[in-house]
């Protein structure tokens, strides 16, 4: 098997993503690997025309959605991975 350098560890920070970030961290401790641990913040649903509904402007909310996911990244890093293992956290959208 060749070395691993990178290793993209996407989360939807479900139970189930959780065995992704647990295999993701003995990889990269096995290999010394940076983990490049990645939110995807999905394309929000937009309506026009007379029956839209009107109750939120979408930009402050995909910024709130966007400081939600850094966060809770952030506390990924911190409590799955070791401190040994070089983590870059992202959130993007897609």
């Amino acid at each position: 098997m060749l070395p691993l350098k990178k290793i993209i560890c996407s989360t939807d920070f479900s139970d189930s993503s959780f065995k992704g970030l647990k295999a993701a961290n003995e990889l990269a401790d096995h290999f010394g690997a940076k983990v490049i641990l990645l939110h995807v913040i999905a394309p929000m649903p937009t309506m026009a025309g007379a029956g839209a509904p009107t109750g939120f402007h979408i930009p402050p909310v995909l910024k709130e959605m966007e400081g939600q996911a850094a966060r809770e990244l952030e506390r990924l890093q911190s409590e799955k991975f070791e401190n040994s293992i070089d983590v870059i956290t992202m959130v993007i959208y897609g």
